[in-house]
């Protein structure tokens, strides 16, 4: 609905919020078919207001939303291929249409299907585990039966969104396995007038903000910065952006979902029930990007930006009061629409038009590595000149990256217990520690991240170092057991909702048939 705001254009008051739960993908490894998400007001020009209620759907098999079978290179196993074939054209509504959706090494555009979303080339080399079959289908059923016939054949399943996976975990198995693919499940409808929206879990964020413009200038939703990332994925994980200090996490603003689960069975929020699926609600304003970079040794460069949802003379003033030092000044903000900072925050050109949102491949692949941190008190001067000096080995060639994301504000309002998230009060800013490089030499490179990642140790939370899940890193600890997560990648990334979630996982998947190397375990 809408509210008249006549005076000024701050940013709006909070949302209407629901009860904190537990959200369905950490407990089955991120299966989605569809999300329901709660749009955000904006107040772009003019008086009015419109206030959220932004929803999406989803389906559960692995770490990522929607299906889509792939195959590559291919996993000697005691299985019979042509019984999954089989089993599928069986099971089938329409046996020739998903015969067109599954890929095979047989297939000629097998290789092309695997490796089109698979965006860290890292895992694109010969040695990488290839799946026995890529399939992406295009309707729900055929995601059901997918999910039945990899069980009934012993086959695991890897769901791939948007394929920005750190460590491959949505396309890579050490087991026979199947890619399930969602790429061509990526439909969106936006409702404007109740400011919500359905969305496949194949969509990437590009896709839905580009949708959502196309409804309203006056709505938007705080999602990740990236614009090709998978929406299923990004939200399983929680999903933050430049908007959650006032309006918290995508996951905070789903409403409703529709997941596959372990039977097959499709379950939106009232099936699945409270324990397996909560709801939560935000909102959002106007916005204006400030971007300072400084220069000190060629390629060595600082980047200070972020949205500010308000004026460009409210933000010089709050500047000039907060940070001083950074020179702020009207020359360094433009004043944009909520679309316009999304394709700006892309890393696109300014002035380049939204439907460079839609572009899946507009900007180049390659190899990296990541990881994570949290920190719980300011960094002193010296710990970051320590930082520096990693860094002054690789930015040179352009190959490192350091963010560091505030936190604080409406992150600070909800207890880390209340969903299973847990990087909430208490957090001062996240760390991404970022390598990237050309070429099939990686050596060099990861241990390079680790010896940086082992120096910052003594200025992070501790007890645990805790991680952000959709950064994985394998460096963490591995191992699909109660115990073997318990005692190693567990606590890092749910710190004390590990238990809770391995709770309600042993409750809907108690044979563990959604899993990788660090989905949630069953207790078993």
């Amino acid at each position: 609905m809408l509210h008249p705001n006549p005076q000024d254009i701050s940013p709006p008051l909070v949302l209407q919020s629901g009860s904190p739960g537990l959200w369905p993908d950490y407990i089955l490894g991120n299966f989605y078919r569809e999300l329901k998400l709660a749009l955000l007001g904006l107040i772009l020009s003019g008086p009015w207001l419109l206030t959220p209620g932004f929803e999406l759907g989803w389906v559960f098999p692995q770490q990522q939303a929607l299906t889509v079978l792939s195959v590559t290179q291919v996993l000697s196993a005691n299985t019979d291929d042509d019984g999954f074939v089989r089993c599928l054209i069986i099971n089938s509504d329409d046996s020739n249409a998903i015969s067109k959706v599954v890929y095979s090494p047989s297939n000629s555009s097998y290789t092309s299907v695997l490796q089109s979303s698979i965006n860290n080339l890292r895992f694109t080399s010969l040695s990488t585990p290839k799946p026995l079959f890529v399939v992406t289908p295009v309707t729900e059923s055929q995601i059901q039966t997918v999910v039945y016939c990899s069980k009934t054949n012993g086959l695991e399943i890897r769901t791939r969104s948007g394929g920005h996976d750190f460590e491959g975990l949505s396309y890579v198995s050490q087991v026979p396995f199947v890619i399930l693919d969602l790429i061509n499940l990526r439909s969106i409808a936006v409702d404007a007038q109740s400011a919500t929206a359905w969305v496949q879990a194949g969509a990437t964020l590009g896709e839905f903000y580009y949708a959502i413009a196309q409804k309203s200038r006056n709505l938007g939703f705080p999602a990740g910065v990236w614009y090709a990332l998978g929406l299923g994925g990004h939200v399983s994980s929680g999903g933050y952006g430049g908007m959650m200090r006032k309006y918290g996490l995508a996951a905070d603003n789903v409403i409703d979902a529709r997941i596959v689960n372990v039977h097959g069975k499709i379950l939106d929020r009232k099936l699945m029930g409270e324990d397996l699926f909560g709801r939560l609600g935000a909102e959002e304003s106007p916005d204006v990007q400030c971007g300072q970079s400084g220069n000190g040794k060629p390629n060595d460069t600082s980047d200070f930006r972020n949205p500010f949802l308000g004026g460009i003379e409210r933000l010089l003033v709050l500047m000039q009061e907060k940070f001083p030092e950074l020179g702020l000044v009207r020359e360094d903000c433009t004043e944009m629409s909520w679309i316009e900072s999304v394709v700006f925050g892309s890393s696109f050109r300014n002035g380049e038009p939204p439907e460079i949102l839609l572009n899946r491949t507009a900007m180049p692949k390659n190899s990296f590595k990541g990881k994570s941190d949290f920190a719980t008190r300011p960094i002193p001067e010296d710990g970051f000149e320590g930082i520096w000096e990693f860094y002054n080995e690789k930015i040179e060639a352009g190959m490192a990256l350091l963010v560091l994301t505030p936190y604080g504000g409406k992150m600070d309002e909800v207890l880390g217990s209340a969903t299973p998230f847990p990087h909430r009060l208490g957090s001062l800013y996240m760390i991404e520690y970022l390598v990237v490089w050309d070429g099939d030499e990686t050596s060099p490179h990861i241990s390079w991240i680790r010896s940086l990642y082992s120096y910052v140790a003594s200025y992070v939370s501790n007890s645990p170092r805790t991680a952000y899940l959709n950064y994985n890193d394998l460096d963490l600890g591995v191992g699909t057991s109660y115990l073997e997560a318990r005692n190693s990648w567990g606590p890092k990334y749910f710190r004390n909702n590990f238990n809770r979630l391995v709770k309600v996982k042993t409750m809907v998947d108690p044979g563990n048939f959604f899993k990788h190397e660090q989905s949630i375990p069953t207790r078993f």
